[in-house]
């Protein structure tokens, strides 16, 4: 019987995570064009101003925690805050946090739109077709493959499997524990934690000599989380020597998955809860 996590590890030896680094993250980036993005921010302050976006040179936010835009383009936000000086109650300090938001227009990439059934999309190159693996459990099980020919050394993939880790340490620990049944001179090349579609993530770079490549040597970028029950590991694999020029593109087809919104957000600012 075939393992959705095995196979897709054949495919793919990468992995993607990451937590807020700054004081205002993004809940996805990049974007495809025509999505929203909401902005949250873990700052309080007498006063408390966002700009950016639609935003323009600024709103007043104070006591609220995020909001929501639909940038066309690569966009900046700056967050500022005007908080008591606890040596100075009579002076207000001053803080400046920003982010870029980036936008995939599909057109000019040569992209094109999956949206899967099970309620999530991606982008893939419009020359790229879809392979699908065929597994016991399809409600809770999904492999598919996104290559221009079938058993292409570059494609992207996805897999969704039940899980009964809740973390997505544990979750990128089997696929790199199974990494050297299907790669030989495995090894990762780094490792960062993230914050993906609001939850913990693992994005990872790993290289391998593909065994059933004839040993030729890939490079992989790998994104693993948990999410409602489900593992989702979504990576992206080329020639090592092609790496560098395609890391942008593999790193965009990776971060373009999301799932899809049952209703559309009610407002743009939302308060504290």
């Amino acid at each position: 019987m075939i393992c959705a996590l095995t196979a897709l590890i054949a495919a793919f030896p990468l992995a993607t995570g990451q937590k807020p680094a700054s004081a205002i993250a993004p809940t996805r980036n990049p974007i495809v064009l025509g999505d929203s993005v909401t902005l949250r921010w873990y700052i309080t302050g007498t006063k408390v101003v966002l700009s950016g976006g639609k935003f323009g040179k600024g709103i007043v936010v104070t006591g609220k925690t995020s909001a929501v835009d639909s940038p066309r383009r690569a966009t900046k936000y700056t967050l500022e805050s005007w908080y008591q000086n606890p040596a100075d109650s009579k002076r207000l300090l001053h803080a400046k946090y920003a982010a870029v938001v980036d936008v995939l227009d599909p057109q000019p990439l040569g992209l094109q739109t999956y949206r899967d059934s099970r309620g999530w999309r991606l982008l893939h190159p419009k020359e790229w077709k879809r392979d699908k693996v065929d597994l016991p459990d399809p409600v809770n099980n999904a492999l598919l493959y996104f290559q221009e020919e079938e058993d292409s050394l570059e494609r992207l993939a996805v897999a969704v499997l039940p899980v009964k880790e809740q973390s997505a340490a544990a979750l990128m620990k089997r696929v790199e524990a199974d990494l050297p049944s299907r790669y030989d001179d495995a090894e990762v090349i780094s490792r960062q934690d993230i914050s993906f579609e609001e939850v913990p993530a693992i994005l990872t770079v790993v290289s391998g000599k593909d065994t059933t490549h004839s040993g030729a040597r890939t490079q992989s970028v790998i994104l693993a989380f948990v999410h409602a029950g489900r593992g989702y590991v979504i990576s992206a694999r080329t020639a090592a020597a092609r790496f560098s020029s395609r890391q942008p593109l593999l790193m965009k087809l990776v971060k373009s998955f999301a799932f899809l919104p049952a209703t559309p957000p009610r407002s743009t600012v939302s308060g504290s809860r």
